[in-house]
Formats: C-alpha cells, structure tokens, sequence
C-alpha cells in the first residue's frame, strides 16, 4: 500500500516531463520488487519485542523501554527500503547485475537486522538507567540490565563492545556498499535509459553519498578493529560515536552538491531559453512602386517649309 500511494504521488509528475525532476520509469512493482518487501516485513517482524501483552505495568514500562529501540530500528530500516524503492523506479532496471546485488542486500538487511536491534536496545537500556557495571564470577567487567524483578542480568562484557561495533559497522558498510554499486551500474547505463543532464547528475550524487555511508562505516570498522587488538576500549567509543555524526555530514555533502546541481540547472535553462527563442530575420517589407501618370505625348507643330528669300 506505501509503494502504491507513492507511486500514485509521483505519476503525475512524471507525466509532465519536467526538466527539474526525476523521471520514474516503472510504476508497476516486479516480483522482485514484491519479494523484497516480502523480506523488508519480516526484518521489522523480527524487531518487534514481544507479541504477549503485558500482564502488569511493570511489563508495560519495560515493553514500552523497548519500544523506543523498535521505533530506531524501524525507521533504519524504512530509510534502507525506500533507497531501494527510488532504485527501482528512477531505473527500472531487472537485468542480472541489478537482481544479484539486490538479492545480495535483501540477505545483509536479515542479517543487519540482529546487531541493528541489540545495539539500540542497549543503548536505550544504558540512557535510561536501566544498566549496571557488575563483575562477572571470572573477574571480567560486564554491563548488565535491570529485569522487573530486580535481578541483574549480564548484557555484554568490556571487551565485547569491539566486536559488537564490528559486526554493526560490517553490517551497515555492507548496505551502502551495494547501494553504491547499484547506483553506478545505473549511471553506467545511462545512455540506455536515456537519463538527462540533471538525472545523470542526480545519480552520481546519489553514488556518492552512499560512497560517504560506506566510508563513515568503514572508519568505524577500522576504529573497533584497533580497540579489539590493542584492548584500548575508547577506540571502541570514538567507533560508535561516528554514526551520530551522519546528519552533518549528509547536511555538507547535500549543500555541496545541491550547490553545483543549481549551477549545472540554470546553465541548461540559460541554454533551453537561448535555444527555445530563435532570432527570425528581419523581413524587410517591400514598396511597391508609385503608379506614375502616363507621359502625355506633346504635340509638336507641323513644320512648315522655309519661304524663299526675297530675291
């Protein structure tokens, strides 16, 4: 029903052929697009905390305490969604390539999935409250959660927090990877689709913002994989601390190319203009000649022959 409302949304538009926004080019979903949301369901099914109702308000405020944890994971995993919707509409594109990467991304969101949902839930839980620093029988530090009896539960161990950074850095470097490779199987195709200046434009923009994604993860990566080997924990913090600074660095990439893509607009519409409006020659109008009164022939008078001389 969202991809359908969507669809209807844009239809219009894409009738009218403007020159400033992207042309969809399928408003039919495929099977592959059907499987996908198929598999997008059961992720978010995968994040719901419990499907029992809550037996008492103490149930109530820890369902709630996950609540917020699903809320973040869901809307991760909407903003994934849509990035693969646009693909499919902007491009329309069911070769191999397209199905192999986008069968490839709908197995990493399963897997991304898990870490995505324990990692918030902790965080929540850490935020809130609701976590202890406790010592584990073998001497190891541990955080552990408050249950609604009272009892501590062990969560995670200090020397976790790396790998678990590393599976969620891996996890998301790997999505915007293949959103990267997707996108420029696209722009490499573009004479096929026929995309226009702008669009083709739009679509390294595209590319290169999910190139930036990839790299936030991969720094991360790095970051996490130094706090795991040297056992220095707070490179494990600086790894976690990296995905907060996202929406500036999204806000930065979007005016750089925003800039350039309304420099690159009004020179297409300075040359449509330019060309739209061509300088007619001149007709120069023609007189027609003033009609003049026929010449009236003058008579002359007869000529009479000279008298003789007077002899």
């Amino acid at each position: 029903m969202i991809r359908g409302a969507l669809i209807e949304r844009h239809a219009d538009g894409a009738r009218a052929d403007t020159s400033d926004e992207f042309r969809w080019r399928s408003f039919e979903p495929s099977r592959l697009e059907g499987l996908s949301d198929a598999v997008f369901g059961f992720a978010i099914t995968l994040l719901v905390v419990s499907l029992e109702v809550p037996r008492n308000f103490s149930e109530l405020e820890d369902r709630m305490r996950g609540f917020l944890a699903f809320a973040i994971s869901f809307a991760m995993l909407v903003t994934i969604w849509y990035a693969q919707f646009k693909y499919f509409r902007r491009y329309a594109l069911h070769d191999t390539t397209s199905v192999v990467l986008n069968i490839t991304l709908l197995f990493v969101v399963l897997f991304y999935v898990y870490p995505l949902k324990f990692l918030f839930g902790l965080l929540v839980n850490l935020y809130s409250g609701h976590t202890l620093g406790i010592t584990l029988p073998d001497g190891a530090q541990a955080l552990g959660v408050r249950q609604i009896g009272g009892e501590v539960e062990p969560v995670i161990r200090g020397d976790q927090w790396p790998r678990l950074m590393q599976v969620y850095a891996l996890g998301y470097m790997a999505i915007y990877a293949l959103f990267m490779l997707m996108t420029l199987h696209a722009y490499r195709l573009r004479d096929r689709l026929e995309l226009t200046v702008l669009e083709a434009f739009d679509t390294r923009s595209e590319a290169s913002e999910h190139a930036v994604l990839f790299g936030v993860g991969l720094i991360s990566l790095l970051l996490a994989t130094i706090a795991d080997v040297s056992e220095h924990r707070t490179y494990a913090f600086y790894a976690g601390m990296l995905f907060p600074l996202i929406g500036p660095i999204m806000w930065a990439h979007g005016t750089f190319w925003g800039r350039r893509r309304r420099t690159l607009r009004a020179a297409i519409t300075a040359e449509r203009d330019a060309g739209a409006v061509p300088v007619a020659p001149v007709a120069i109008p023609t007189v027609a000649p003033v009609a003049t009164p026929a010449s009236t022939p003058v008579a002359m008078p007869e000529s009479h022959p000279a008298p003789d001389p007077v002899r």
